[in-house]
């Protein structure tokens, strides 16, 4: 629902904030005083059309700003996906994986420049005005001035029918959409079986050669990283070996020149002195002891350097042939992944889809059998889908008759429109049927696509009708009428009044009016006034305590000042309307 809309440098609103209420909120106040100018604000946050004309003169630009709850909508799917495209996501469970995981707000925001540009945002981040349209189209239903509403949609009918078909109708489309999957993807199999024989040859012969490549090499996980190693230990043997022997030469006799003096020779000769004080002090004894225990040290460590100093037979083309191997490796990650793994997984594709295509003759006509089976069943699903819809849509046709009949509009015809086609090809995603309202408002005219309804009052009844048939088959929270009141009064006016209590206990609505029965109906009631000076000329907003609101409907009833006939009356149409309230809940 829209919580609150802060408006400024809008036509002749210089500053201006509202807070909604949920249920039902009107907006009142003398013709011209700007009423109007509150609803096109709202249509401009929500992404319409808008253009420099709506700058406030003399301002540099103007701004719209709202904030709407959403938390009943987090898991709405189509809000979801809008969402999670601008990286304002929404969890599987319906919690919100933004920067703020608790908060359910959702604010909308847009500038206009007075040359005409605009810069919208969704929770600050700034977006592109069809992604703020589509969001807006999600969230709000408004209905009046041919904008936003979801009905003016014809691919909209089909999705609320369904939804008022419930759990039935919602069940046998999520069945019938399973098979249309399958019938798809069967297709595309067969399609690309059904390639040139050139073509399919060409494929055999690269995907042969791809397979014997990887196959004559084989490499094993973890092999490159293995070769490297070696490589580089061949490529510095005589390094390495040179190392080794001097070390073994400094530590031991025999390793190194004859006669020279090693390190086990000089502990030795150390360890001899000190054995021939050790008795005179408890110190030498422990420097006579560490350095037998280094003389062990020392001699380990010889021995090692021994063995890996030993004479062995080097193979002068070793290094060639790891070489050569390692270069084989790194030329197939190059052609079919950066790694082994990569290698691997390519082979099995490729030996995957050579099985298929040397295959394909059998797997054509086993995919043709599954094809024609699954064609039976999806016309038999689309039946009975089209079946569930026809009722619903008959069940929907009465019910917005009355609903019409109640706001004075017995004269006027509504029917749903049911089109299927026989021709799977004509079949989608959805089923086969194409869906669309149509209305008629005078006798012996013909029925007509809603979407062409002239007259923005007139729409927005016909609207009421359908919204309170269809209440709950749309997750739209937030319905606003503009004009729902032109052209009516007296009893046409209350039913319309009361049509619109009933339909805001599940949902906010927002409404402009002129009218007495509608406005007493309202929770709450906002104040459009326009002040003038010498110089400039402002429209306030204000929401009406109890008293105000006596006032502003006595007004309504008698065009000017208050009476105390007026007022009388208009506390009288308040009880009615609180007591109408009261029993209708």
């Amino acid at each position: 629902m829209l919580r609150y809309i802060e408006i400024s440098n809008i036509a002749l609103i210089d500053s201006a904030s509202i807070d909604f209420g949920t249920g039902l909120c009107v907006l009142t106040g003398e013709t011209g005083a700007g009423k109007s100018i509150v609803i096109d604000s709202i249509n401009a946050v929500l992404g319409a059309r808008s253009t420099r004309d709506i700058v406030r003169k003399g301002a540099d630009g103007a701004m719209i700003s709202a904030i709407f709850s959403i938390g009943d909508l987090k898991a709405y799917g189509p809000l979801k996906a809008v969402l999670n495209d601008i990286a304002i996501g929404v969890s599987a469970s319906g919690d919100a994986a933004g920067e703020n995981p608790d908060d359910d707000e959702l604010v909308l925001s847009r500038d206009i420049s007075a040359s005409g540009r605009s810069v919208c945002r969704v929770n600050g981040r700034i977006v592109a005005t069809p992604t703020l349209r589509a969001i807006g189209e999600l969230i709000v239903d408004l209905h009046g001035q041919h904008e936003n509403h979801s009905l003016m949609k014809r691919g909209k009918h089909i999705e609320m029918i369904d939804n008022f078909g419930g759990a039935a109708l919602l069940d046998a489309k999520e069945r019938y959409g399973a098979l249309y999957a399958d019938y798809r993807r069967i297709k595309k199999q067969i399609a690309d079986l059904q390639r040139s024989e050139s073509e399919r040859a060409r494929s055999v012969d690269i995907l042969t050669f791809q397979i014997n490549e990887i196959k004559s090499i084989r490499p094993r996980v973890g092999e490159d990283a293995r070769l490297l190693a070696q490589i580089d230990a061949l490529a510095n043997a005589e390094k390495i070996n040179g190392a080794l022997l001097s070390a073994s030469a400094a530590l031991s006799e025999g390793a190194g020149e004859a006669g020279g003096n090693t390190a086990l020779i000089n502990i030795a000769e150390a360890i001899r002195a000190l054995s021939q004080i050790t008795q005179y002090s408890d110190e030498y004894r422990e420097l006579s002891d560490r350095l037998t225990d280094a003389r062990y040290i020392v001699e380990d460590a010889a021995a090692a350097l021994r063995r890996l100093t030993a004479p062995e037979e080097l193979d002068p083309g070793r290094l060639d042939a790891l070489s050569g191997r390692h270069e084989a490796i790194e030329r197939l990650k190059r052609k079919y992944g950066g790694s082994i793994e990569d290698v691997h997984a390519f082979y099995k594709q490729a030996a995957d889809k050579l099985s298929e295509l040397v295959n394909s003759e059998q797997t054509a006509a086993d995919l043709e059998k599954r094809l024609g089976d699954t064609v039976c069943l999806i016309k038999k699903r689309a039946c009975e889908l089209t079946d569930l819809r026809i009722r619903a849509s008959e069940a929907i046709e009465a019910g917005v008759l009355k609903e019409l009949a109640d706001l004075e509009m017995k004269n006027c015809r509504f029917s749903i429109s049911v089109a299927s086609s026989e021709d799977i090809a004509d079949y989608g995603p959805g089923g086969r049927d194409q869906l669309e309202f149509l209305f008629c408002a005078n006798p012996g005219e013909e029925l007509k696509p809603l979407t062409r309804i002239a007259s923005g009052g007139e729409m927005s009844r016909v609207m009421l009708a359908i919204k309170s048939v269809l209440v709950g088959a749309d997750n739209i929270p937030t319905m606003i009428f503009d004009e729902i009141d032109n052209g009516i009064s007296g009893n046409a006016a209350s039913r319309v009044a009361e049509k619109m209590h009933l339909l805001s206990r599940g949902r906010q609505i927002i409404c402009v009016t002129h009218l007495a029965q509608i406005a007493c109906m309202a929770g709450e009631q906002y104040m459009i006034e326009k002040t003038s000076t010498e110089d400039k000329t402002r429209t306030h907003i204000f929401k009406l305590n109890d008293r105000q609101r006596v006032d502003e409907i006595s007004r309504m009833l008698g065009g000017g000042a208050p009476t105390e006939a007026s007022l009388r009356l208009s506390g009288e149409l308040l009880e009615r309307a609180s007591a109408y309230k009261s029993g209708a809940r």
